[in-house]
């Protein structure tokens, strides 16, 4: 029959996108089902299946048996349509695009870990927080599984002390974005952390990216001042060593958090208490000119150099992190919003 003499259905079926549409609309457990049927099934649905590969909410004690079979060398016919007992993980594994690990956990020692970094020719984004710990047991490689990898985007969380970070300095040196995530800016000198980030940047774009567990629980209240300014401080010189080496600087909490929590659980409101993108830069501003910073009287109305939780997200910057940390910085941002609009109806009245 000619293309003439088709049927609109006959020209739909015979479309080359219409399996992919619609193998787009079913759920994990469908597509599961589809991969034996034929190598046009696999193709699709391994692709929309392992395109996007989060396991950020998993345990470090489910990779192996996620990545269970990468380490098998045996090659398959994509074309041989018997696909009853075989291994494909390999394969599917070239599919993977997104990479999202577990939060906690040193997975990188397990085997098929290991072949699976060696098995992802299409990865193009990189999540995960540092697990390997600053001494390294007998018998563990020096070497982190992840150097295996070649990725244009990576995202690292920094969590804890006594972590070695320079274990994926060969990743994130070779990578063409790079933003580091401090779930805790203060959690090491400002010194050792500015070197610690100039090690591992890479050549494109490089983004500090500090959230907003910055609570300061007071012991004394006559030093309340003083600790303010200690903690004010040492994130400004943070974020000057990193601004002075072309890296972007993004203060994720709320626009007006209050820093300090008494040691009875109440919260200080006074406004000299609440770090803001604002405080932060007018530190940092003093301090690129050599001058001594101290908190600022006056506070601009947009920032130079310390962008805000609204200026990461505008910017569709969210894309760049895990996609848990993303989603959630959007509903603070909106949350934030919609109680500055119920505390200041008169202002965002203004603002229209």
């Amino acid at each position: 029959m000619s293309a003439q003499s088709s049927s609109p259905g006959q020209r739909v079926a015979s479309h080359p996108d219409i399996l992919r549409s619609i193998l787009s609309l079913c759920d994990r457990s469908t597509l599961v089902r589809c991969l034996p049927v034929d190598t046009s099934f696999f193709n699709q649905s391994g692709k929309l299946l392992y395109r996007v590969l989060d396991l950020s909410t998993r345990s470090y004690m489910d990779i192996p048996k996620i990545f269970l079979g990468a380490d098998d060398k045996t090659l398959v016919d994509p074309k041989d349509k018997s696909r009853s007992g075989r291994n494909f993980k390999r394969q599917l594994l070239g599919y993977v695009k997104k990479l999202y690990l577990p939060d906690s956990g040193n997975f990188c020692d397990h085997p098929s870990f290991k072949a699976a970094c060696k098995s992802l020719p299409c990865l193009d984004h990189l999540h995960f927080t540092d697990h390997h710990p600053a001494r390294t047991r007998p018998g563990v490689s020096a070497e982190c599984a992840l150097s295996l990898l070649s990725v244009k985007t990576v995202s690292l969380r920094i969590t804890k002390k006594n972590v070695s970070l320079d274990k994926y300095r060969k990743l994130t040196s070779a990578a063409e974005t790079l933003s580091i995530v401090l779930n805790n800016p203060i959690l090491e000198s400002p010194s050792k952390l500015a070197a610690i980030i100039d090690k591992l940047r890479c050549p494109g774009r490089n983004r500090l990216l500090a959230l907003n567990d910055l609570a300061v629980y007071i012991i004394d209240h006559n030093d309340a001042s003083e600790q303010y300014l200690d903690l004010l401080h040492s994130l400004a010189h943070i974020a000057t060593a990193c601004l002075k080496l072309g890296i972007e600087v993004y203060f994720l909490g709320d626009p007006r958090a209050p820093v300090f929590i008494d040691y009875d659980g109440a919260v200080n409101h006074e406004p000299d208490t609440w770090m803001t993108p604002a405080h932060l830069d007018k530190v940092v501003q003093r301090q690129l000119k050599g001058r001594p910073g101290s908190v600022p009287t006056t506070l601009d109305a947009a920032c130079s150099s310390i962008g805000s939780r609204s200026d990461f997200i505008r910017a569709g910057l969210a894309r760049s992190v895990s996609r848990t940390l993303g989603i959630n910085l959007m509903k603070q941002d909106i949350a934030w919003m919609e109680r500055e609009r119920k505390e200041c109806p008169e202002e965002w009245a203004i603002l229209g």
